[in-house]
């Protein structure tokens, strides 16, 4: 479904999930540039900082990221497709970027201004309930969503039941890469079940369930541990 030109447009240098994906998906794309022969061009939209990303990571980004409006209208002037990898609440401050912080302006008027030149659009997204959000299918419209791409069989379900046109697309693990790896011994684990949760404390991705749900488990059983890490 992909035009010659390729914008990406995705949280490159962030540590969310969304952007550890985008990493990924990175990767692959940019080796397929290479051997199929298309051009890829990136809009990275970077909410965090310090950035922590890899060396090897970094200069991926930067061969391939529009870092300036030329750049950006001699690729406009070809056909092109965008692929917007961003939670869609994001997406909708394209409407007021005057407002945003100085940072993110740059970023967020190319990608307002790709999307409304693009021959077609399509989106990377995830969501973890069987409903999206109401007003998501109002921001896929606006974009000019042509297809959503999506993780999961469950994700592809969900969103089909709000009559979006939706491609199953798994995320990519390169389980060579080892230098983010590091073996962690921790004590008093010997014939337990362990569950591990990274979780955030907030309504969404909250841990406030899980630790209601292993109170009430640990009531029944002590066979088990629970290991939680938050950010």
């Amino acid at each position: 479904c992909f035009m010659k030109n390729l914008i990406y447009a995705g949280q490159f240098r962030d540590a969310s999930g969304y952007a550890s994906a985008a990493r990924e998906y990175l990767s692959i794309l940019s080796k397929m540039s290479d051997e199929v022969g298309f051009n890829l061009h990136l809009i990275s939209v970077n909410f965090e900082e310090p950035n922590l990303s890899a060396d090897s990571e970094l200069s991926l980004i930067e061969k391939h990221e529009i870092k300036t409006v030329q750049v950006l209208d001699d690729v406009l002037e070809k056909e092109f497709t965008v692929l917007w990898h961003l939670p869609p609440p994001v997406m909708t401050w394209t409407n007021n970027i005057s407002n945003l912080p100085p940072k993110l302006r740059t970023p967020f008027s190319f990608l307002k201004k790709a999307i409304s030149k693009a021959k077609t659009t399509h989106s990377i997204t995830t969501w973890e309930t069987d409903k999206i959000p109401s007003y998501w299918r109002e921001v896929f419209h606006k974009m000019k969503t042509d297809t959503c791409f999506v993780p999961s069989m469950w994700n592809v379900e969900t969103y089909k039941k709000e009559k979006l046109d939706t491609v199953l697309l798994p995320h990519f693990i390169d389980c060579r890469r080892t230098e983010f790896t590091q073996e962690v011994k921790l004590p008093n684990l010997d014939n337990k079940y362990v569950f591990f949760s990274m979780s955030q404390w907030g309504q969404r991705c909250s841990v406030a369930s899980l630790f209601f749900r292993v109170q009430t488990t640990k009531r029944c059983s002590t066979g088990y541990k629970n290991l939680c890490g938050q950010y």
